[in-house]
């Protein structure tokens, strides 16, 4: 399975590698980091099976997780799309939604939160994806 993670704090983008490593699925699964929009859309020519998009996208950046998905959505219309945020702000959260997203999650708060949300969303999907393979 290929993942695109669209983080752009290098943290960010490693606790969620650690997290997928304890949890067994790195190996399963490629990871291709994205830092900015501009690099995540180029990677969209690849193979993706998968996005991890964090909804804001630098300090300097007017432009937002969500404004990825809409071109992401464009490119992809099978792939699933989980954006994380730090925020519950309702109006982002319906922002996600109609831009594409599949799915909107809180970002994580320490690793065993990260742990159990991305167990959750890799259980879910993987078997998601296998019974539409049936």
């Amino acid at each position: 399975m290929n993942l695109l993670l669209l983080e752009d704090i290098k943290s960010h983008a490693s606790l969620f590698e650690y997290a997928m490593e304890d949890l067994g699925w790195k190996n399963k699964i490629s990871i291709h980091w994205a830092k900015t929009k501009d690099e995540a859309v180029g990677m969209l020519e690849g193979e993706i099976d998968m996005m991890f998009v964090d909804y804001t996208l630098g300090n300097h950046s007017r432009e937002t997780g969500a404004d990825f998905c809409k071109i992401a959505r464009q490119h992809r219309p099978d792939c699933a799309i989980i954006v994380l945020s730090s925020s519950e702000d309702p109006r982002i959260i319906e922002e996600v939604y109609q831009s594409g997203a599949n799915a909107f999650v809180h970002k994580f708060e320490d690793f065993d939160d990260a742990l159990d949300k991305l167990n959750a969303i890799f259980t879910y999907y993987t078997t998601y994806q296998s019974l539409q393979n049936a």
